[in-house]
């Protein structure tokens, strides 16, 4: 969807959650008006972005933005002060915008295994980020190198340093370690992606298990 397109859109569903009328087409109008009958709150609006423009539209219309820019702390920094900065000079509360991540994690007492475990969805997600020449920006110039020869299949996979710094892998309490690290940087919600859908049944239960019992008590 073209950017324009994709602004008028949550424009359009900003004002019908709030139980307003929406035009669309030549002459037609509608609106949710039995919203207010409830007397609920409105229906936040969440968008998931990568790219510096889908961020600059989330940060000015959406209630809840979420980074599909992998874990890498200096990544995550520029997109959090971009959205905030987006915010202050339209005139709104940086501070009022819920700021999040898609992370790819998983739990192993083996540093090795879990690396692993998480290589195979992290390589669906990469591909989300170069998809998009918007979306490309975003990667280092060595980042978007080693991805481009990867998707190419002109090199063996991701290096061990590049999944250090874009999934969070390893023992429990290393992931805590780097999930607060994130954290810190001022997200507020964080949504974790695990394992690819072809993973051992038996591993999938495991990380599972450590990372309910082990890893999210320490984030609490």
């Amino acid at each position: 969807m073209p950017l324009r397109e994709f602004r008028s859109a949550l424009d359009q569903i900003q004002a019908l959650l709030r139980g307003d009328s929406v035009s669309y087409g030549e002459s037609q109008t509608t609106r949710m008006g039995w919203l207010q009958s409830y007397g609920l709150p409105k229906v936040p609006v969440s968008v998931s972005a990568t790219g510096p423009k889908t961020i600059e539209i989330g940060a000015i219309v959406a209630d809840r933005l979420t980074f599909s820019l992998g874990a890498d702390i200096d990544r995550l920094r520029w997109a959090i002060d971009l959205a905030r900065t987006t915010r202050r000079s339209a005139g709104l509360d940086p501070d009022a915008l819920s700021i999040g991540a898609y992370v790819n994690a998983t739990v192993h007492p083996d540093a090795e295994r879990a690396r692993a475990l998480v290589r195979p969805r992290l390589n669906t997600y990469i591909r989300h980020w170069t998809m998009h020449a918007n979306a490309r920006q975003t990667l280092a110039v060595e980042d978007d190198a080693l991805v481009d020869r990867v998707k190419r299949r002109e090199a063996d996979g991701l290096t061990e340093e590049f999944l250090e710094r874009h999934a969070v892998a390893g023992p429990p309490e290393y992931v805590v370690d780097r999930l607060k690290a994130l954290l810190a940087l001022g997200l507020d919600h964080l949504i974790v992606v695990g394992y690819a859908g072809n993973v051992d049944p038996e591993a999938l239960a495991d990380g599972s298990q450590r990372f309910g019992a082990e890893v999210l008590p320490a984030l609490r």
